[in-house]
C-alpha cells in the first residue's frame, strides 16, 4: 500500500500526512498500534527500511517538513525491496565451503525508546513539524575518500542516497538488526547524538557490527 499510494499524483505533496489520518485512525483501533509519521511503532524497525525505487532514472528532492526517516517526506515511489530477514546469509568462507549463518543470529535490532512527533495543527497523524525516535544501536563510522565514495575495511557501499549531501560529510550507518539493513546517517548539529537519515544501504559483511557497541542516538 505505501508504495502504490506514494506513486500518486498529489495535487499538493504536503498533503501526504492529512491524506492518510483518517485510515490511520482506523488502522490503529484494530491493530492496537501507534502511528507515527506513516510508520507503524510496533514494527518501526522494519518500517525504517525503505528506500527510492532504483528504477527511476531520476528522483526528485525531498520535501523539507517532518523527520527525515518517514518516506512521506519523498516525492517519488518508494520499496521495501533491501529487506531479507527471511535469507540465510553466507559470510565466511572456510576449507573452500561457505559458512551459512541464518541472518537472526548475527544481527540484533535497535532498540526503540521513545517516539515523539509533533504535529502542525491538532490532528496528531496531520503534516508533521518533526519528529524523534530515540534509540540504543550499533553505529559505524564510514570512511570517505576524497572525491566523496563511502566505504567499510576499504569495500566500496552501493548506498542509496535520499539526497546526495554536498559537499561531502562524514557518514555513519545504523544498523537496523535481523533486517539486513543499514541506515546511512549523518550528524544533525556538532557534537550532539542526533542524527539524520540521508540514504540506506545493505552491509555485505555480518562482522562490521560484530564488536560494535550499543549507544543511544536520537534519529530526527
Amino acid at each position: 500500500m505505501v508504495q502504490d499510494y506514494n506513486n500518486r499524483q498529489l495535487t499538493h505533496r504536503t498533503d501526504k500526512f492529512p491524506a492518510l489520518s483518517g485510515l490511520a485512525r482506523e488502522f490503529a483501533y484494530l491493530l492496537d498500534d501507534e502511528y507515527v509519521a506513516e510508520l507503524w511503532r510496533k514494527d518501526l524497525v522494519r518500517g525504517l527500511c525503505w528506500k527510492w525505487s532504483s528504477n527511476l532514472t531520476r528522483k526528485q528532492s525531498a520535501d523539507h517538513y517532518g523527520p527525515s526517516w518517514s518516506w512521506a517526506k519523498m516525492n517519488v515511489p518508494i520499496t521495501y525491496g533491501l529487506i531479507r530477514e527471511d535469507r540465510v546469509f553466507a559470510s565466511r568462507i572456510k576449507g573452500g565451503e561457505f559458512i551459512h549463518i541464518p541472518v537472526d543470529s548475527r544481527f540484533v535490532d535497535p532498540e526503540i525508546l521513545h517516539v515523539s512527533v509533533i504535529p502542525e495543527g491538532r490532528d496528531p497523524h496531520g503534516t508533521l513539524v518533526s519528529g524523534k525516535i530515540y534509540l540504543r544501536g550499533q553505529l559505524l563510522r564510514l570512511q570517505r575518500s576524497k572525491v566523496g565514495d563511502y566505504s567499510i575495511d576499504s569495500e566500496s557501499l552501493p548506498i542509496t542516497f535520499d539526497h546526495l549531501p554536498q559537499p561531502p560529510v562524514d557518514l555513519d550507518v545504523l544498523s537496523l538488526g535481523r533486517t539486513n539493513v543499514g541506515l546511512v546517517l549523518r550528524i544533525f548539529e556538532e557534537g550532539s547524538r542526533e542524527y539524520t537519515r540521508v540514504g540506506v544501504v545493505a552491509p555485505t559483511e555480518w562482522g562490521w557490527f560484530e564488536d560494535i557497541e550499543f549507544n543511544t542516538l536520537t534519529l530526527v
